[in-house]
């Protein structure tokens, strides 16, 4: 049956705030199978509700469910204290709807399994600050060579920043 996919995933809606993160997937199964959920061993799953009912999530490489043949409709809570950056999340959940602190959030941004969630609302940022240091060093001599060796210190967000020449 490994050589087979018979769980296909739907979008899974993911509405991350300040205590957790809410998620919601549609499943259509052909045979029974076993599907991946969001999270990991340090965020793990609560509440999970299958079709409207209770359901075990067991640790198959991550938080899983068995599901039966037939369309399915999986949610979720994963609760924490700190808003992580990034949370797990499947590749085979090909597409994300990710809302954090009730603004859509598009793109979303992938890396691997990871889906970043941004920092934290309880963490403050760090002031973006760039600083620049430019010096030169004449040779004097047949022919005369300048040298130039230019410093930079940056903190702050990721961000592109443009240095001009100045006059």
């Amino acid at each position: 049956a490994a050589d087979f996919l018979c769980a296909w995933p739907g979008r899974v809606g993911i509405a991350v705030d300040a205590g957790g993160a809410s998620v919601v997937q549609r499943w259509q199964v052909d045979a029974d199978a076993w599907v991946p959920l969001p999270g990991d061993a340090e965020h793990w799953p609560q509440q999970v509700v299958l079709d409207g009912q209770p359901v075990a999530v067991v640790d198959r490489g991550g938080p899983s469910v068995r599901l039966a043949a037939g369309s399915h409709e999986l949610r979720a809570r994963i609760p924490w204290r700190e808003r992580p950056q990034s949370l797990r999340v499947p590749p085979r959940a090909g597409l994300v709807a990710l809302t954090v602190d009730g603004k859509a959030v598009e793109p979303v941004q992938r890396d691997g399994d990871e889906l970043a969630l941004g920092r934290s609302g309880a963490a403050a940022p760090e002031a973006d600050s760039l600083e620049l240091r430019v010096y030169r060093r004449l040779a004097d001599g047949v022919p005369a060579t300048l040298t130039t060796s230019i410093e930079l210190s940056v903190s702050g967000q990721a961000r592109e920043e443009i240095v001009d020449r100045k006059s």
